[in-house]
């Protein structure tokens, strides 16, 4: 049986189709022609699709048009109403020759005054907009009471035409107040109106609607909020009760580290907006009193500055979290469909701050997908300087949301789901997108603005490599049962070579005010600073990635291989000067030289920048300048895998750029950046996952140092080792135990190196 969706959309284009032009209407065997036969459904087919409506055993021209005299549909000379009345019978568009042979159905009982009544909503062109933007997983977002009205038809006109008048439901187009009932729809209204809105949403997500989206689609509006003071209304039973209030004071500063520590990386609003929203909420430290759109956006970006805050309970910022979860998807949501996406975005990132990437992930990609039904990518116009704006701020929120959907790729070790981010064009700059705008201060004299666009394109081309890094990954893995040097004579470099170049380049290309090997004129200015030491440690984080294959195909070749005659290691010391040795191993050499570089100096970068919380005082400014420390978790991780890799291979051992004394202060830096965090959100996922990364990163280094051939196999207990095996191995779920056999007996013949690729999400069965 096919599905029932092609076949109410048929339905709907039948009824539409009568009603648009008003002047004719098509019999019943006309529209079970065109569903039964042209369109190649089955009655078993239609049956399906009108079960629940209370239709299932109605004829179709009743359902349809509600005809007072079922006996002449379908009879070859009867005429619409409207054209008898204009005395237009030659120009009827169902003249005889166009309709099906008739048919005899048996005939319904239907009351006089119903003849020819014909029940739709009848939508205002602001309405129709916003169901053009609406997606289908918000159709039960309130809707405006309609107010009913009917149509006067003169009295001059006959009886049978004051029998074919209709009824009409206008819906008003203010949608600011929106009462707090709705009314029911039900039968086939119900289910016209449900596929009015999935088919607007179908054309937004293929780019076939043409109207442009309307000015404030973007506006942080407080329908809650009248002169200053929020309306009361009905709560949702679903929304949890508002915890303890906080001092005004604190709010204030809870806000103000928002727009300077997170707005200016992940600029999703209009700066002056949120300010102005922000002011008219008048008890803007109970949160409580209102339940708008914006008061969910307000109490979610409370949730991730309070996590740079001392003064702020985890307990207070989780039950803000889940009062602001509730509001999102409850029914009885106050905002635009975009208000509701930007929500969705703090909430992913709070997921991810507090050790939940999977959770997170999830999320994101649910938020991208609502931005899709929304029609994001097919609005690229701007006629003027408001839509202009519009459109700029929708690309910002666009790639940030990508950007983060592969930050967590990163962090979960799989590809990005997004392979085109490009289908909505990168931002362009606008005249209020200064740093200096966001920060208050006066420009620089040096005649260099920097902006907040910048670090986001900057950000958004970085993290383009990501699918590519991903694929990189899982050609030039080692698997345990093979032999490193024919996995890296068989390896295509190319991609790599190409990933490298194009890093190179968007290095060079960055502004003078985001590289750090440039003096800048505004390096002292806080956000400038933190943006440079963030985009700097996403780099060497990116590239660390790039090079980790290489070193663990270089630790591989530096140990023991039953490929040679007594085991001799296919790479060691001296060898790479030889005539006979492939220059691919040069390649690896060098490149896991830079991978322990990248390392060391990441872990430098991390150590300068790692500050207390912050406090509320006049030093806030100039704490934590570097990236967040729920960023730091991932680098951290991977620094302490590589600076244990780089004691295995015989290259490093004199090298001068990456010497034994500073990968020994290296590892001990890096033990101690995990102790502050127990301080940071130690009684959370992310407290507990820190402590994990320590303690493994720990039964690594012993365990290397009791096996001298490279298996870290002991550092990992059977539940990591076999979860790691599962992400890499890239097989069936059913092939697990399999696998995990030829594991075990392959640990007996060759040492496992999986450790070196190993990630924090391996450490957990799951982080939620």
């Amino acid at each position: 049986m096919k599905s029932t969706t092609p076949i109410l959309s048929a339905l709907l284009a039948l009824a539409m189709t009568g009603l648009a032009d008003k002047t004719c209407t098509p019999s019943f065997d006309y529209c079970s022609d065109v569903l039964l036969d042209s369109k190649g459904f089955s009655q078993d087919d239609l049956t399906a699709a009108l079960q629940g409506t209370g239709y299932e055993n109605e004829d179709l021209g009743d359902i349809l048009f509600h005809c007072t005299n079922p006996g002449q549909i379908g009879h070859a000379k009867l005429f619409c109403g409207r054209c008898k009345s204009l005395n237009q019978h030659g120009q009827c568009s169902y003249r005889p020759e166009d309709m099906p042979p008739p048919r005899r159905r048996r005939a319904k009982t239907l009351p006089p005054a119903a003849g020819m009544q014909v029940v739709v909503p009848l939508l205002s062109s602001s309405m129709l907009r916003s169901r053009q933007r609406d997606h289908p997983l918000d159709a039960s977002v309130a809707r405006p009471q309609p107010k009913r009205r009917r149509v006067e038809i003169p009295s001059s006109q006959n009886r049978r035409d004051r029998e074919a008048s209709v009824d009409v439901y206008s819906v008003s187009s203010d949608q600011s107040h929106p009462p707090a009932t709705h009314p029911t729809e039900t039968g086939i209204n119900a289910h016209i109106a449900r596929l009015s809105r999935l088919q607007h949403a179908v054309d937004a997500r293929t780019g076939r609607l043409k109207d442009e989206p309307d000015d404030d689609m973007f506006l942080l509006q407080v329908p809650g909020v009248t002169n200053g003071h929020p309306r009361a209304r009905a709560r949702s039973s679903s929304i949890a009760e508002s915890p303890a209030q906080l001092p005004s004071d604190l709010m204030d500063n809870l806000i103000a580290t928002y727009l300077a520590r997170e707005y200016v990386n992940w600029p999703i609003f209009d700066l002056s907006e949120f300010q102005s929203a922000c002011e008219q909420v008048s008890n803007l430290h109970n949160l409580s009193t209102g339940s708008s759109g914006f008061h969910a956006i307000l109490m979610m970006v409370i949730c991730l500055s309070g996590l740079r805050y001392r003064r702020v309970d985890d307990a207070y910022l989780q039950s803000l979290f889940h009062q602001a979860q509730g509001m999102t998807g409850s029914p009885d949501w106050q905002g635009t469909p975009w208000m509701r996406v930007q929500c969705l975005f703090l909430q992913c990132q709070y997921l991810n701050a507090t050790g939940n990437p999977r959770q997170a992930w999830a999320l994101i990609g649910y938020t991208i997908r609502l931005m899709q039904g929304l029609g994001l990518q097919s609005k690229t116009n701007g006629r003027d300087g408001r839509e202009r704006q519009q459109r700029e701020l929708g690309r910002r929120l666009w790639h940030s949301a990508v950007i983060l959907e592969r930050m967590l790729a990163l962090q979960i070790g799989i590809p990005p789901q997004i392979t085109n981010p490009l289908q909505v064009l990168l931002p362009t700059h606008l005249d209020t997108d200064y740093i200096d705008s966001v920060s208050g201060t006066i420009p620089s004299d040096s005649g260099e603005r920097p902006s907040i666009v910048e670090f986001l394109i900057a950000c958004s081309r970085l993290y383009g490599h990501v699918n590519d890094i991903a694929a990189w990954e899982a050609d030039a893995r080692v698997r345990h049962d093979s032999c490193a040097a024919k996995k890296l004579l068989a390896l295509d470099l190319a991609p790599f070579l190409k990933i490298d170049a194009q890093l190179y380049d968007w290095q060079i290309s960055l502004p003078s005010f985001l590289r750090i090997d440039r003096p800048a004129a505004l390096a002292d200015d806080p956000i400038v600073r933190r943006q440079r030491n963030i985009l700097r440690a996403r780099y060497l984080y990116i590239r660390l990635r790039l090079y980790r294959p290489l070193l663990a195909l270089g630790v591989a070749l530096s140990t023991w291989c039953s490929c040679r005659p007594g085991g001799h290691p296919h790479m060691t010391e001296a060898e790479p000067s030889s005539v006979e040795t492939p220059m691919v191993n040069s390649i690896v050499r060098d490149t896991s030289i830079k991978c322990a570089v990248i390392a060391a100096e990441l872990v430098e970068l991390i150590w300068e920048n790692t500050d207390n919380l912050l406090d509320g005082g006049p030093d806030d400014a100039r704490l934590m300048s570097g990236s967040p420390y729920w960023e730091n978790v991932d680098f951290l991780y991977a620094c302490g895998t590589v600076m244990l890799a780089a004691r295995l291979c015989p290259f490093l051992k004199n090298n001068a750029v990456v010497s034994r004394a500073r990968r020994k202060a290296c590892w001990a830096r890096l033990l101690l950046l995990f102790n502050p965090y127990h301080g940071f959100r130690g009684n959370g996922h992310l407290g507990d996952l820190m402590r994990l990364c320590r303690s493994t990163l720990e039964n690594l280094s012993s365990a290397l140092k009791r096996n001298a051939s490279g298996d870290g196999s002991a550092g990992l207990n059977e539940e990591i080792r076999n979860r790691l095996v599962d992400r890499t191995m890239d097989a069936p779920a059913r092939g697990r135990e399999r696998r995990r056999r030829t594991t075990t007996s392959g640990l007996t013949q060759r040492a496992y190196f999986g450790w070196i690729e190993s990630l924090p999400v391996d450490l957990v069965n799951e982080v939620a």
